[in-house]
């Protein structure tokens, strides 16, 4: 049973982390990026540079939006956990019953023996063939969630941008490349506030 256990823990730590990791990254991309961005009010010509970040991990972990997708992630994972555990279950009770009647010469001959064998080896094969396809299932949910949130964000920046005039906005995470600035530069409380409430009024 090494193949049912490995395909069980496979799916049970297929993660929301992606998330946080293929946030504002495309493919090959950093996870810092550049993208156009705004906040609540036009840019001050003071001492103030027209440049701002959005810390990711907090905008994710707040955002309505990115909240309901976690929840939609997190069911499916539970239900092809639970489907794969009851499909192992299953087959790892045949296959001690299998045990059994070899030990116990249960049956009428070594044909039927080896035929019960190669059934309990199909139905293993199938197991893993159905981790693999949760899998995969799974893996393009979460690479859909990314895009979705991503896509969600920076529209809506974009749209906003052309009153706040922000010439660059960095993505940044806990211990990212941002180690220090100013709060002023620092919009992602202005940022998550818009997009909640977008997010709430298209409900």
């Amino acid at each position: 049973m090494k193949n049912v256990n490995s395909v069980l823990s496979y799916v049970a730590i297929a993660g929301v982390v992606i998330l946080f990791v293929l946030f504002f990254a495309k493919k090959n991309a950093p996870v810092q990026t550049q993208v156009q961005a705004a906040t609540a009010a036009p840019i001050n010509s003071g001492d103030q540079l027209p440049v701002a970040y959005v810390n990711t991990d907090s905008l994710l972990l707040n955002y309505e939006l990115a909240k309901d997708l976690n929840e939609e992630l997190v069911k499916q994972q539970e239900d092809a956990r639970t489907n794969l555990g009851e499909e192992a279950r299953i087959l790892e009770t045949e296959v001690r019953e299998h045990q059994r009647k070899i030990q116990n010469n249960g049956y009428l001959s070594l044909e039927r023996a080896q035929n019960e064998e190669l059934k309990l080896q199909q139905k293993n094969q199938k197991l893993n063939e159905l981790s693999n396809k949760l899998g995969n299932e799974i893996s393009e949910k979460q690479l859909k969630v990314s895009e979705q949130l991503r896509d969600s964000i920076v529209n809506y920046l974009e749209e906003y941008n052309k009153t706040a005039n922000y010439e660059m906005i960095l993505s940044n995470t806990l211990g990212g490349n941002v180690l220090f600035s100013k709060k002023i530069y620092n919009i992602t409380d202005e940022v998550l506030a818009a997009l909640n409430r977008r997010y709430q009024n298209s409900k």
